[in-house]
């Protein structure tokens, strides 16, 4: 991996989402890898140590809720920044997501790859280009 690259997880049980988001973020100079079990997500942050974690919500055994506070009580991770990728899209669940220590919440299905790489590039604090918002109703 190239030092000059940022550095993204992304941690989502299913093997479609990451190997779409793996690709376009690979073609947007990124260093990337994808844990697909969320159970070795906190060894795989401590391993890869990311700028950012794309973080799924639903998953097997634990939730990204939890994923992301142990994730905060790991030493080193207070910088790395933190965006809920997901399909979970009631209000619940998104009032749930911006209680908790994320840059961003960001609903799979309201936004294409390319529209979550310009706000993971303007996390970052990269040239983003513009962008476009999409809410659910």
């Amino acid at each position: 991996m190239r030092r000059d690259r940022k550095k993204i997880l992304m941690i989502d049980d299913d093997p479609a989402a990451c190997d779409i988001y793996l690709r376009k973020l690979k073609e947007s100079n990124f260093d990337v890898v994808c844990e697909l079990d969320p159970l070795r997500a906190i060894p795989a942050v401590l391993k890869f140590r990311p700028d950012l974690i794309l973080l799924d919500v639903h998953m097997p055994g634990i939730n990204g809720y939890d994923i992301l506070k142990e994730i905060r009580k790991s030493p080193g991770s207070e910088e790395t920044k933190v965006i809920f990728l997901t399909n979970m899209s009631k209000i619940d669940d998104i009032e749930k997501g911006a209680e908790c220590d994320a840059e961003d919440y960001i609903i799979k299905t309201f936004n294409t790859p390319s529209e979550v790489i310009g706000k993971i590039k303007n996390i970052l604090g990269m040239d983003a280009g513009p962008q476009r918002m999409l809410v659910p109703d």
